[in-house]
């Protein structure tokens, strides 16, 4: 009896969780994980929150022998670092955006491209979720199979979304 009642609690408990998903573009540098083409994502999990975020590259770079993918992975790469470096309770998503770009942007050798990004924390303990969203990339929260919000886009005008760069 008493572990039937720990798996109906179980089973009615709220769960918080998160998925990233990309389409592959065929290139020869566009091989190995986390990556799909000129676009870069991460995802960080723990017991308090989790923490996904994806950069959208602009492939126009590649027409002045730039390539973009190096601008988006490197962004990533810092915001998962810091996602899972940080020891605070709570994770500010525009915070974490802005440090990652600020540590790219203090290499020695700065990188040219630019992307759109999106970073969500998913705060398990308090069921809060709170998101940063520069452009056309963006989120969607799903409740029990329907769409319960979605982000906006940030555009200029169409078809020109707002980048960090």
């Amino acid at each position: 009896r008493g572990r039937s009642v720990k798996k109906a609690k179980q089973w009615y408990q709220r769960r918080v969780r998160g998925a990233c998903s990309g389409v592959p573009r065929t290139h020869p540098r566009n091989a190995g994980p986390a990556h799909f083409g000129d676009d870069a994502f991460f995802i960080v999990e723990n017991e308090k929150r989790s923490v996904i975020g994806i950069a959208d590259g602009v492939g126009g770079w590649r027409r002045y022998d730039v390539d973009p993918s190096k601008f988006t992975r490197s962004l990533m790469m810092n915001c998962e670092r810091l996602a899972r470096s940080t020891t605070t309770d709570i994770l500010s998503p525009v915070g974490l955006l802005q440090r990652a770009y600020e540590q790219m942007m203090q290499m020695k050798s700065p990188l040219l491209g630019s992307c759109t990004a999106c970073i969500v924390v998913m705060d398990k303990e308090r069921k809060e979720v709170s998101a940063a969203n520069l452009g056309d990339s963006g989120f969607m929260v799903v409740r029990g199979g329907s769409v319960v919000y979605q982000s906006q886009e940030q555009q200029h005008y169409f078809n020109t979304p707002y980048q960090l760069s």
